[in-house]
Order: structure tokens, then sequence, then C-alpha cells
């Protein structure tokens, strides 16, 4: 049986570094094969849409995203409806934006598999699965404590908000001044583990199990 190829616009190296290090290894066994390519920031829509117009060109290969909805540009289409204040489910609002991402898409990506998938609130929040895994790159037990009781209060870590104050990433710094996004935030990932993260955010879940179809 031949791999099935998947291109993945990533936001960053943190994302690039969680795709190789735990959702490659997982899909693995599937027959499924991801190529991560970093967008390096993300600061409007023209830039996301240029790099996946090109991705798209691999007629061999599906193509996905994984870009965090926290400081998404206002210009990406279906962010504007959520700016105002609407309130939603973190699954309806990520899910409302890729729709809307495909739409604008669609036609020029016709040719091949693609579909967008949105992080809520922020890559960070997958490791909210388990907040033991900060253990792992050296946080203390009393600051781990302290976080594990700010998320308890959301019914899943992709319901943990967005702002500068209360984003994911926010919190760890608050708790861990220390920490560095890109080691820490891989060794803590992989202390959680990918089975953790299915399990406790339910957007991410189904955008794994779509790509475990494709194998």
């Amino acid at each position: 049986m031949e791999y099935r190829y998947i291109n993945i616009l990533c936001e960053g190296q943190s994302e690039e570094s969680f795709i190789k290090k735990l959702l490659a290894p997982y899909l693995e066994p599937h027959r499924i094969y991801m190529r991560p390519i970093v967008l390096g920031g993300v600061s409007n829509y023209s830039r996301i849409r240029k790099e996946l117009m090109s991705l798209g060109k691999d007629s061999s290969a599906r193509l996905t995203t994984m870009l965090d909805y926290y400081k998404l540009p206002k210009d990406v289409p279906g962010v504007q409806k959520y700016t105002g204040g609407i309130k939603a489910e973190p699954e309806t609002i990520a899910s409302d934006i890729e729709k809307q991402i495909w739409k604008n898409l669609n036609q020029e990506l016709s040719c091949i598999e693609f579909f967008p998938y949105i992080q809520m609130h922020e890559y960070e929040a997958l490791l909210f699965s388990d907040i033991n895994g900060f253990c792992a790159a050296g946080m203390k037990s009393a600051a781990i404590a302290e976080l594990e009781k700010e998320v308890k209060k959301f019914s899943t870590p992709e319901h943990v908000n967005n702002s500068e104050q209360t984003a994911p990433s926010k919190r760890i710094l608050r708790a861990y001044p220390y920490y560095q996004k890109l080691s820490d935030g891989t060794i803590a990932a992989e202390a959680v583990g990918i089975k953790a993260m299915i399990e406790k955010c339910p957007h991410f879940a189904g955008w794994v199990k779509k790509l475990e179809g494709l194998g």
C-alpha cells in the first residue's frame, strides 16, 4: 500500500516540531506522510493564500493548515464575524472560518483535496490536555497546580480564551516565565502525548480523524 502525502501549512517552528515529533509518527501506521511547510508568522491573508496557492500545484498531495485562531488576521475569511464579541463555541468558530477559507480557495484548488484547520485558540492549548506535561519542561509543581486550577475553569482546552492576557501561551508564561515556545513546548507536548490531546480537544480530534481517514 502506498503512502498518502499531506502538505500542511503551519504557522511556526513550534507547530512544525509538533507535526514532526507527534502528529507524523501517530499517522505513520495509517500510511500517512506529513510534510510541514512553515509560514513564519501570519501578517495578512494574502500571504496565507499565496502560499496555499503555491502548495496547491502539488497534485500528488492533499493540503491542510495548522494556524492559530489567536491573532489570526482580520482579513482572513470568516474572522471578522467574530471580532465584535459574538458568543460562539470554539468548534463553531474554527469550523466556520475553515469553511470560509475553503470557499475562498476551492476553485483555485479544485484539483486537490484541501481542508483547512484552525487551532483554537492557540497551539499551546493542546498542552493543557494534561498540565502535568509541563513538569518535563521544568515547571515547578506549585506553578503546575496554579495553572491546572485556571484551566479547570474551562470545559475543554480549546475554550481557553483569546487575548493578550488570557491566551494559552500567556497563562503559561505567567506560571513559568522561562518557558520557551519551541523547546519547552515540544518537551511538554511529548510528555502530554497526542492521545490525551485527541481525548480532551474535540475540534483537534476531528481534524486528526479526517487525516487518519485519508490513509
